[in-house]
């Protein structure tokens, strides 16, 4: 019972360290955002806001990848997944935004002021599933190599046991 209360612990403590990544994350890119605005002459403000996005996914992805989800796997297969559940995330986000929006169609776009949040919130939570078991899944190791090793560098008590009594 206990090795399943370490586990909800653990993954509560993933899920606060997730939500606190992705805050940091959100709050940098907001910054970076107004600096751009006020500081550098940008052709366009989408110019501007996707190298911010590009630079918070970036802290994003090292920060999952280090802290939160501590992956040991390589970085060209991990940063390849990432970009595609932030590429899907955005995609989501969009397409269902603009669903809600067009399904209440309302002026001045006010259901899509509303709905944001609700959705990103849903689409943080897929987020999280996807790198915890896609992105950053931690490697299985083989129980019976694991066990054959186990057993050759630490031999039981009773293996020279036959039995019977001793002569």
């Amino acid at each position: 019972m206990s090795g399943k209360r370490e586990n909800r612990i653990e993954i509560f403590g993933q899920t606060f360290r997730f939500a606190t990544s992705s805050l940091f994350c959100y709050c940098l890119e907001y910054l970076l955002y107004l600096a751009f605005l006020n500081f550098v002459p940008f052709p366009s403000i989408s110019v501007s806001n996707l190298i911010c996005r590009a630079l918070a996914c970036t802290a994003n992805y090292l920060i999952n990848r280090n802290i939160v989800f501590k992956s040991d796997r390589k970085n060209a297969e991990t940063a390849v997944k990432y970009i595609i559940v932030m590429v899907s995330v955005i995609f989501l986000s969009t397409a269902l935004i603009t669903l809600f929006n067009r399904i209440f169609a309302t002026e001045s776009n006010t259901v899509a002021k509303y709905i944001k949040s609700p959705v990103d919130t849903a689409l943080f939570f897929l987020s999280y599933t996807a790198q915890r078991l896609w992105v950053f899944k931690k490697e299985k190791t083989d129980p019976e190599s694991h066990e054959n090793d186990t057993e050759e560098k630490s031999p039981r008590i009773d293996d020279d046991y036959d039995g019977g009594e001793d002569v």
